[in-house]
């Protein structure tokens, strides 16, 4: 594993450490980093099982229209936040 991902997986384990501190105790996170277009860049970290982790997409996308479009009113939100953000 290249330094650059080392440092990566460890920036991204301590994240995924704050963001689960906000769920009860026995929550799964998985983290995705994609980039269209070069699947060997892929990244995924997960303290899961990934077959849970695809079955919890699977079953996202084949949500009702109604809850998808709740889906992605929260992205919208949290993206605007995240682009407003002082830090």
């Amino acid at each position: 594993m290249s330094e650059k991902l080392v440092i990566a997986a460890e920036n991204v384990g301590q994240h995924m450490d704050a963001i689960l501190s906000n769920f009860l105790p026995g929550a799964k996170i998985t983290v995705l980093v994609r980039r269209p277009g070069e699947p060997e860049r892929d990244f995924m970290m997960t303290d899961d099982d990934p077959l849970e982790a695809i079955a919890m997409i699977q079953r996202r996308t084949s949500a009702p229209l109604a809850e998808q479009s709740r889906g992605r009113c929260w992205k919208r939100r949290w993206r605007m936040r995240a682009a407003t953000s002082t830090r």
